[in-house]
């Protein structure tokens, strides 16, 4: 039986990595991490795309093949999530590069897999499950 969590968007920062070296050792280390890289541009392009409904809490992503279905009413209330941001994000982006070649360096998991954010979620959803069921 495999036990687990789900950590996203985790580290981000330097005190975070310094806590997962120092905090998990043989018996507690995941069996699995996976990392889902994305292209910069492909990030900025996505995350500009997205929108929320602040009364539902629904995400929208206005480029997608729904976003002619959304309701005009709705439409009109979307917003930007201040973590959509250009600047923002950009922050984020140079951030995540810097740690993440902390990160890859570091022994915090059995078994690392890397996966393409830009495949079809299908796929990611398959390889995820399949190296799952053989993690140790």
């Amino acid at each position: 039986m495999i036990n687990g969590w789900i950590l996203t968007g985790f580290p981000k920062n330097s005190a975070q990595i310094y806590y997962l070296e120092n905090n998990i050792n043989n018996t507690f280390k995941p069996s699995l991490v996976v990392i889902i890289d994305m292209d910069d541009e492909f990030s900025t392009k996505r995350a500009g795309s997205r929108k929320i409904d602040p009364t539902t809490g629904k995400v929208y992503y206005m480029e997608g093949k729904n976003a002619q279905e959304i309701n005009s009413d709705v439409k009109q209330r979307l917003i930007v999530k201040t973590e959509d941001k250009t600047d923002v994000l950009n922050k984020r982006l140079e951030n995540w590069k810097k740690l993440s070649n902390i990160i890859f360096n570091q022994n915090i998991g059995n078994n690392i897999l890397r996966l393409n954010g830009e495949s079809p979620l299908e796929n990611l959803v398959e390889n995820i499950s399949d190296a799952m069921e053989n993690a140790s």
